[in-house]
């Protein structure tokens, strides 16, 4: 692609022309990932129904457990995360027990210290080479309503794009 250049001088004014030549290929960067490792199953310690009442509405802090996800990516690699769930009523971050009964205690995922908001594209991150997530879980109580002893199961989906 020529370019001009113009002399500004009054007298004597000459045009010169200069043509760049590409030597090679331009080639856009790759950005892709893989899933090298992940935790396939959390199980979460058990909790008493009197201590998770007792602590309150909230995230039940005395219990948790990471969620390990581990990401080989090409440099510089944009990296959006999203977690596919039921939400528990009234919640935008908290798992659903999937159980029979005791629907006002979930789970609930951080991540850098913040609640995960489900169904929804939120944790973005630049990755490099290996990079290692850990979501934190807990046991979430919506502060009011029965709990019972049993079982308290969900699950979800997690799905990542990159650009």
């Amino acid at each position: 692609f020529p370019v001009t250049i113009r002399s500004t001088t009054a007298f004597n004014a000459e045009t010169y022309t200069i043509t760049y030549k590409l030597a090679g290929k331009v080639e856009p960067p790759v950005y892709t990932c893989s899933i090298t490792d992940y935790d396939a199953s959390v199980t979460l310690a058990s909790v008493s129904r009197d201590d998770i009442v007792n602590n309150g509405a909230g995230h039940y802090s005395s219990i948790t457990k990471p969620l390990n996800l581990n990401l080989q990516c090409n440099d510089n690699t944009d990296v959006t995360i999203k977690f596919t769930a039921t939400a528990m009523s009234g919640t935008d971050n908290v798992i659903k027990n999937n159980e029979a009964g005791n629907d006002n205690v979930g789970f609930q995922l951080f991540y850098g210290g913040n609640p995960v908001k489900l169904n929804d594209d939120k944790v973005l991150l630049r990755a490099s080479g290996t990079t290692p997530l850990t979501f934190d879980t807990y046991y979430y109580y919506r502060g009011s309503g029965a709990v019972v002893g049993g079982p308290i199961k969900s699950s979800a989906e997690f799905l990542f794009t990159y650009k």
